[in-house]
């Protein structure tokens, strides 16, 4: 069954790669073949969560909420498409999170099992909106300043941040 693999799967990843390993800063210094590695782990888990996460949450809760923190890491590495993979699947999760949350949008007061699933989940939200607020684009700096001619115009303020 696809839990089994899903948790042979992580019982090997987990010997490979122990949690709480800095991906992000690994990836940087890596070869080819490990961040290949990296990227077929990102399209591994959003793949296996958008398709079996009920599955995986009823049976192996554990194993599931393991997995969900290996995706944060790998969403914190520093690559264009395997964050875009990360958030197309972190969107959806969330989605499906708010949804389950309240399926009666006319209710004002939430299921009781919509309370444990934000306590399960809080941990992995808070991660994620970190995350999110740090990698989302910047906006440019703008101020208005006047000009030696005595016009007002715009200058905009390079961020020197990243």
């Amino acid at each position: 069954t696809y839990v089994d693999l899903y948790t042979t799967f992580m019982s090997t990843l987990m010997q490979m790669v122990p949690p709480g390993t800095d991906l992000a800063g690994a990836y940087k210094s890596a070869q080819q073949e490990d961040r290949e590695f990296v990227s077929h782990l990102t399209f591994f888990f959003t793949t296996m969560f958008k398709n079996h996460q009920r599955l995986l949450e009823n049976l192996d809760q554990e194993g599931y909420l393991r997995g969900l923190d290996y995706l944060i890491v790998i969403t914190s590495v520093p690559d264009t498409e395997i964050f875009r993979a990360a958030l197309g699947f972190w969107r959806s999760f969330v989605a499906s999170f708010f949804r389950r949350q309240n399926p009666n949008s006319n209710s004002r007061t939430p299921a009781r099992s919509s309370t444990e699933a934000r306590e399960k989940y809080a941990g992995v939200l808070h991660k994620v909106r970190e995350i999110m607020a740090t990698r989302m684009a910047k906006p440019e700096e703008v101020i208005v300043v006047e000009d030696e001619n005595g016009n007002i115009v715009r200058e905009t303020v390079k961020n020197d941040q990243e």
